[in-house]
C-alpha cells in the first residue's frame, strides 16, 4: 500500500522504486525554505507515515 499525504503545502513527498522515501520541502509563497510551524507539523506528518506499520509485500514463488 503506497504512502500517500495529500495537503502537504512545504513538502513533497514521495517513495522511489527502492523504497526510499524522499521529503523535499518547498514553502509555499515564501522566498526562503525555512523551518516553522507549519512546515515543521507537515514533516512530523511525513515522519508518522513512514514509520506507521504496513502490511508485508509478499513475493512471488518461483
Amino acid at each position: 500500500m503506497p504512502i500517500t499525504l495529500p495537503e502537504l503545502k512545504d513538502w513533497t513527498f514521495s517513495v522511489d522504486n527502492e523504497s526510499i522515501a524522499w521529503a523535499v520541502i518547498d514553502r509555499e509563497g515564501e522566498s526562503m525554505n525555512a523551518l516553522g510551524r507549519r512546515p515543521t507539523e507537515e514533516l512530523a506528518r511525513i515522519v508518522a507515515a513512514v514509520e506507521a506499520p504496513r502490511p508485508a509485500r509478499s513475493r512471488a514463488s518461483s
